[in-house]
């Protein structure tokens, strides 16, 4: 959640509720998944990372199962380890 945390901070308030309503969420929502204190809904992690041009990235906001959710980014970090490997 730090990701999240970090890219909240550098916005303006303003900044802050646009991405909110871009992401279909509350921006009180947004902030406690940032905190903690609330778990990450995997359609506002897919939003945010939309939304926040990748900064902001599902697997860092839903690290137990994001594998579970996701396959293509297995995939891609499968194929990266492989081309490293090769390399």
């Amino acid at each position: 959640m730090d990701e999240l945390k970090t890219y909240l901070a550098e916005l303006d308030e303003a900044e802050r509720t646009a991405l909110a309503l871009k992401c279909g969420f509350s921006l009180g929502h947004i902030k406690n998944v940032s905190y903690g204190c609330k778990p990450c809904d995997h359609k506002l992690a897919a939003a945010l990372e939309k939304n926040t041009n990748g900064r902001v990235t599902r697997k860092g906001l839903c690290p137990n199962d994001w594998d579970m959710v996701w396959l293509e980014l297995v995939t891609a970090d499968t194929d990266k380890k492989t081309a490293t490997a090769e390399a």
